[in-house]
């Protein structure tokens, strides 16, 4: 199984998102899907949301 293209993490009220796929983060369907993902795991009620990318955020878009 290949590694995931984006993990969430969550610090109190904190909830980071972190894209990586192991070069410049281009941004696909797949990773998109892996986003939504760990969106729909994200608390609505309070705090924020970081998204950041492992190196660089993201350098391009693979369609």
């Amino acid at each position: 199984m290949s590694e995931k293209l984006a993990t969430l993490k969550v610090e109190e009220n904190i909830s980071i998102i972190t894209l990586d796929d192991g070069k410049a983060n281009v941004f696909s369907s797949k990773m998109s899907k892996e986003i939504n993902e760990c969106l729909d795991e994200v608390s609505t009620e309070n705090g924020c949301l970081i998204i950041t990318g492992r190196k660089v955020f993201y350098q391009e878009v693979s369609i």
